[in-house]
This record gives C-alpha cells, structure tokens and sequence, in this order.
C-alpha cells in the first residue's frame, strides 16, 4: 500500500511545567515510556516524573522510547528529538487496519486500496492529521455507500475545504438587485439548502434559485435540462441574441459551478447527519453550516447539536439538556467556539479564544455585551491543544460510539 506520508519532525516538546531534578546535556540520551495519547498530545514518564508533550509523531501508549535533548527552545520549552523515528512512527497500513478495526470494519486490500485512492485526493500530511483523514473515509466505508471515485471527491471536498463559504461569497454577487444589495429571496433559499436537514431536494432548490437570479419571478425560462439535475446546460436562445448575453452567460457558467459543488455538499451533509443518527442513537446528533453575509464578505458559522439527555441516567427525558457548539470566525478576534449548554430553564455560555489577548479582550467586554442578561454562567478560556472543530467533534463522537467507549471531547 502506497501512501503519500509525511513523517513529520521528530521533535517533541515539553507542553506542561517540567522540574527536572536532573541536569540534562544537549545531546543527551534519556528512556521514556508513553502514558497515553490524545491528538498530537502524549504523557511520558522520565525519571518517574509524568509530563505533557506535543509532538507530530504518532506515539503509542506502552511504547518505550529513546529520546536525545535538544535543550530550550525560542519559545522556551524543553525540546527532544526522537533518537530513531522508526521507534515510533506506525506505518500507514498499520495506522489504517487499526482505524479501520475501532469501527467495526473488516481491513481488506480492496479497502485499503480504496483507501489510497482517497488520500491521494490531498497532499501529503503529517501523522496526527492522517490519522484523521483514514478516520473520515473509515466514516464513509462504515456507512455503506458506495466508495466510487466521485463520492470519494465529494466526501474529500466535505471534510478539507467546504464550498458553501466560497460559493456564498460567489452567490452575492450574482444575486445584487438593482440598488447593488443581495436579493432578499436568496437567504431563504440557501437556508433551505443548508439549515433543513429533512427531505428538501437540492435540485429543486438550485433550480429555484437559478430561476430567480437569471429571470426572477418567471421560472419558465430555466433551461430543462439544468432543472432536471445535469451537469452541464444549454444557453437559452435569447441569451445569445441579448447584447449583454456573453456576461450573463459568464455568469450562469460560475453560478453553475457554484450550484453543484453546494448540492455535492448538501448531501454529504445529509449524509454525515443520517451516520451521526444512526451510530450516536443516544446523543442524536446534528451538525449544520450556516451562511452569513455582513458588510460584503460571507462566512460560515459551524454548529453541532448534541442531546444530553440519554446519556446522563439521572436526567429525566422531559427536560431540555442541550450542548451546542459553535466556531464564529470574527475579523478582528480570530476564530473563536462558542460552547451553550441548556439544563432545563439554566443558560450557560463558554467562550474559548486562540490567544490569551483575545481571552482578555473578551473577558473586559462581557459586562458591555448583554451577554450577562442571557446565560447565568458565562466564562472565557484559552483554547486547549487539541480541541477539536465541530465537525470533527462529529467524527470523534461516532467513532467513540462505535469502539472502545472513551469520551473523546475537550
């Protein structure tokens, strides 16, 4: 089996405080066992002394390595380099078929192969994130679709670089009216693409929308053939004859791209939801994308639904306990995660910022922003290493579901 790997560096750096009761030579060779792992995260023993590290290698727990001090580095943590990255570095048909086995599938070679077809879909990466990635197709296999080189595409898109942020961007601009402001039909129609998880068929509303950015109000003049979910349409004759027609057709060529790279997404979408239902009976998950366009610029709101109901035994199913999570890109703040959680009538709200500024900033704006009136608990914290995006989180939850019952979030 050959897949693109990128062994990554074999540096390990020292995450937690570290009061080691022995001086260390640059150079010098220590024994370390691995505790336990999490991500790119790992607890090690030296000298009886547990400590936190951060690494890119995929360490096991039991493993005994053989680690060389590299000193402090700029940033003025302790540093080791594995002394031979064959130690600890699992070969990806291994990684594979033990991934492969933590949701109940059978590693056979026609999988496998399967399997590199996917992940020659992107670039070479690093442990950690290949791991992941053999997590999202094992996802896939698991769900019994069919593992043809077009849905491996679509599954790929999903998971890297989704389209509905790009296409939103695409979609305003087709869509401003007169004034140079985005028609008002447009955010319902793409809220029917994306928010509804029911039977909404995607067709049917790529065709409504491509009606009323070309001709609102008169559907008629929808060439059939797009109507019925082609890949490819006709230019109606009036297109051709219109002095303007080259740019109109400019623009139903990019809304056309634009259109089916959002229904290849819807359905994953739908897709990932049904798994999520169908392996997490307890939890009931629902992730959704959300579209937002302000002051010109579109961006996507990612959210995770989870029921907590079911899974704590003292909660009786009459009443609400809600987790949602949420990642809001913001301009000036990064990114930041939104965690709510309802408990009956109680509101609670958890910030998590990528810096301590951002935590800071917030933390001094909280008795301005209102937020107070709304939740009875609201705190702010710095980002963990190694937490995970909604989506993601997802994938963690139906892959804890299916194997060795180990709660996986932060």
């Amino acid at each position: 089996m050959d897949i693109k790997f990128d062994p990554g560096s074999l540096l390990i750096d020292v995450v937690s405080r570290w009061d080691s009761h022995v001086a260390l030579a640059v150079g010098e060779q220590i024994r370390a066992q691995v505790l336990s792992v999490q991500d790119n995260l790992a607890v090690i023993s030296i000298y009886g002394q547990e400590i936190l590290v951060s690494t890119e290698l995929l360490l096991q727990p039991g493993m005994v390595v053989i680690l060389s001090y590299e000193g402090i580095n700029e940033e003025g943590k302790h540093t080791f380099r594995l002394v031979e990255g064959k130690q600890a570095a699992a070969e990806p048909a291994r990684l594979a078929a033990q991934v492969f086995r933590q949701f109940g599938i059978e590693p056979t070679p026609e999988l496998l192969s399967r399997l590199e077809d996917y992940l020659r879909l992107g670039e070479a990466v690093r442990q950690p994130v290949l791991e992941r990635h053999i997590e999202q197709f094992a996802l896939l296999a698991k769900s019994g679709l069919p593992l043809n080189s077009p849905n491996l595409r679509i599954w790929h898109q999903f998971w890297r670089t989704p389209a509905l942020e790009q296409a939103l961007a695409q979609l305003l601009v087709l869509a401003e009216d007169d004034g140079g402001q985005p028609d008002q039909g447009l955010a319902r129609l793409i809220n029917s693409l994306f928010v509804q998880t029911g039977s909404a068929d995607p067709q049917e509303i790529m065709a409504e929308l491509l009606a009323r950015l070309v001709k609102p109000g008169r559907p008629a003049d929808l060439p059939a053939d797009f109507a019925a979910g082609a890949t490819r349409m006709e230019e109606p004759d009036e297109l051709a004859a219109d002095k303007g027609g080259a740019s109109l057709r400019a623009s139903l060529k990019s809304l056309e791209a634009v259109m089916v790279k959002l229904v290849e997404e819807y359905s994953t979408l739908k897709n990932v939801n049904a798994a999520g239902r169908r392996f997490c009976p307890q939890v009931q998950p629902l992730y959704l994308l959300i579209p937002f366009a302000h002051g010109g610029s579109a961006f996507v709101v990612e959210l995770l639904v989870e029921d907590e109901r079911r899974r704590k035994e003292k909660v009786s199913k009459k009443q609400q306990d809600i987790r949602l999570t949420l990642t809001i890109p913001t301009s000036r703040l990064g990114q930041v995660t939104a965690v709510i959680t309802v408990q009956a009538d109680q509101y609670a709200l958890e910030l998590i910022a990528d810096s301590q500024e951002v935590v800071g900033l917030i933390k001094r704006s909280l008795d301005q922003s209102g937020l107070k009136e709304v939740f009875q608990s609201v705190s702010v914290r710095l980002r963990p290493p190694g937490l995970l995006q909604p989506k993601d989180q997802l994938l963690a939850l139906i892959k804890q579901q299916i194997g060795p019952q180990i709660d996986l979030r932060v």
